[in-house]
């Protein structure tokens, strides 16, 4: 790709993210989305480079990256960060800006609990807790633009991630006894996105928006379909809910707030994944709940939703490794000693352990929800299995379809 008009010439990334293994969901999305902008070649994120970064010197190797190759470094710090090795290395880079008065060039975002090691309670940071990764996305993407002297919306503009729909959006036909079937509008030409925006009555106060995708491929009906009834469906069961337990308006409404992510779409596979966060009326605080959909295409034909036990020849084993793999990974993450055996709980071989997970072209994406593997503040965990983990125990038909024959 031709490098954005924009970027320095002795820069090769317009955008380097440093963060720590727990929130790599977040960061993963912000990423897609500053890709459309620049393409993935111009942002510094972990996968985005695998085969690069498969070096012994990795260590020595990164931290230049981030020191003497990066346009705008993005810091996405939680109270785990400092603890990560790789974050110390990164930031040893990125702070050695600092110290050059290069401070335009450092975008910080904090978590509650966050700090910097060197810096002092009166610098200025994005509290990552009140944005989603679109709007994180955004916000970069707005820095960016007033490092370069240009409007605020240049670059936002350019990769088209505004989530608003634009003024000619066309609205979905409903049919008659669905009177709020959602609108639908077009952030890419492979889907459009469909959304059930709903406010309560004044007797029960609730907000409800859950944005669903609706693919444009004439043989993806039935997934549109699916998806728009599973939409439907999870909205009726938060209303009951409110009604059934006579939640009344409080000072904070109950509410669902959800987006999706496709993570694959190509010939043989759509993978969707969405995170949806629901409130009810007296609570503490939010919940934050992952729900994913894979599908199957094949011959042109697309199949119902695919099952974990579908993909393996012996799921038993396969499920084995999935659970070690798992374990060992969040292990390495792990903080306080008690969080052990609560890994060791929620990442077992079971199959409701894994009912999370996705694929991508080059592994099965597994996501653990608060108080599956820890406690709620530590957030969500998300492991990447390798397809070469997993080769030993793919199906002759779904190792064919990815691939792995």
């Amino acid at each position: 790709m031709t490098p954005s008009p924009a970027l320095p010439a002795d820069k090769r990334f317009r955008v380097a993210l440093s963060f720590p293994g727990s929130q790599r969901e977040y960061v993963s999305r912000v990423a897609q989305i500053l890709a459309t902008a620049f393409g993935e070649e111009e942002i510094l994120y972990d996968r985005y480079h695998t085969a690069e970064f498969a070096r012994p010197n990795l260590g020595l190797y990164l931290p230049k990256l981030y020191r003497e190759q990066s346009d705008l470094i993005v810091v996405m710090a939680d109270k785990e960060y400092n603890s990560r090795r790789w974050c110390g290395l990164e930031w040893s880079a990125i702070y050695s800006y600092i110290m050059d008065g290069e401070i335009e060039r450092i975008m910080p975002f904090y978590w509650e609990g966050a700090t910097l090691p060197g810096l002092n309670d009166l610098e200025g940071f994005v509290p990552a807790e009140l944005f989603d990764p679109e709007q994180a996305a955004n916000l970069v993407l707005e820095r960016l633009a007033r490092n370069d002297g240009k409007p605020k919306s240049y670059y936002a503009e350019l990769g088209s991630v505004a989530r608003k729909a634009p003024p000619d959006a066309t609205l979905l036909t409903p049919p008659q006894g669905e009177p709020d079937r959602p609108r639908s509008f077009s952030p890419t030409s492979r889907w459009q996105v469909g959304v059930i925006d709903e406010v309560g009555s004044k007797e029960y106060g609730y907000e409800f928006h859950l944005e669903y995708p609706v693919f444009q491929s004439g043989n993806l009906e039935a997934a549109n379909e699916a998806e728009l009834q599973f939409a439907m469906e999870t909205r009726n069961s938060f209303k009951m809910r409110i009604v059934d337990d006579r939640r009344a308006v409080g000072s904070m409404p109950s509410y669902v707030r959800g987006r999706f992510s496709v993570e694959l779409f190509n010939e043989t596979f759509v993978s969707i994944r969405y995170s949806i966060r629901t409130y009810f009326n007296g609570g503490a605080h939010d919940f934050p709940t992952t729900i994913t959909r894979n599908y199957s295409q094949e011959s042109g034909t697309l199949r119902t939703l695919i099952q974990l036990a579908e993909v393996f020849s012996d799921h038993e084993l396969a499920l084995q490794k999935m659970s070690e793999y798992c374990i060992n990974e969040l292990q390495a993450r792990s903080g306080p000693p008690e969080d052990i055996e609560w890994i060791r709980r929620g990442a077992g071989p079971h199959p409701d352990n894994f009912s999370k997970w996705n694929f991508t072209n080059s592994g099965i994406f597994v996501v653990f929800d608060p108080y599956d593997v820890a406690h709620y503040a530590a957030g969500q965990h998300q492991v990447w299995i390798p397809h070469y983990v997993l080769d030993p125990f793919y199906s002759a038909r779904f190792a064919t379809l990815i691939g792995r024959h």
